[in-house]
């Protein structure tokens, strides 16, 4: 079988996030699998973290501008104007290990034609409090495999994967859903769930995100 070398667009949604942006978007620079583009979807932000953004003169990043219409609209944007075929989503505060897209890359081959690539993630809860998500159900694998048990492994502890830690694969899933606009939290577990129901998803436990739930907003 070939080796598949994927094309990657990131999508990252920001809204009043100037003390983590920078840090995100360099975790972004910093992959060992090359991005393509990156797209950071402006939702009306007013604490100048664009403008830090800007002087970065990043030649692969395009912003997009909007009214503030929430984190769902902003995806929804990103995720459109995206050019490639595999797109990784990332939240403005959370953090990529160096080696995330390269993981996802191992999995796309491994397993081709999944419309969720995802591995495992790390809990920040303070500046030096870090701790492993509780995930049960998992299969013994170390490596990718196919997670055909979704709906048992995110009722039974904490979520698998979580928006930052997952890459859509735009051929499986375009035009089947879209992250709801109206829904104050749990959006993204909407999505999945909806995905599970008409597609695979490929997993791999090792933990390559850093979600940052002590970050501000």
């Amino acid at each position: 079988m070939s080796t598949l070398t994927p094309r990657f667009s990131v999508v990252i949604p920001l809204y009043n996030k100037r003390n983590d942006i920078l840090s995100t978007v360099d975790s972004v620079l910093a992959q060992q699998h090359l991005v393509d583009e990156i797209l950071v979807v402006d939702d009306g932000s007013t604490d100048g973290g664009v403008e830090l953004l800007e002087k970065r003169n990043i030649k692969n990043l395009r912003i997009i501008r909007q009214e503030n219409g929430g984190v769902s609209r902003a995806r929804n944007v990103g995720i459109q104007q995206a050019r490639c075929d595999y797109i990784a989503l990332l939240d403005a505060d959370d953090i990529w290990s160096p080696q995330f897209l390269q993981e996802i890359t191992r999995c796309i081959n491994q397993i081709p034609g999944a419309g969720i690539y995802a591995t495992s993630y790390q809990l920040k809860d303070g500046d030096e409090l870090y701790h492993d998500a509780k995930i049960r159900g998992l299969p013994s694998s170390t490596g990718p495999s196919l997670m055909d048990n979704y709906f048992s492994i995110a009722s039974s502890g904490d979520l698998p994967f979580i928006t930052s830690s997952v890459c859509l694969n735009r051929k499986v899933i375009q035009g089947r859903f879209q992250f709801p606009e109206r829904e104050p939290m749990g959006e993204d577990q909407d999505v999945w769930s909806q995905v599970a129901l008409f597609s695979a998803i490929v997993y791999s436990p090792r933990i390559l995100v850093l979600y940052n739930r002590s970050a501000d907003n």
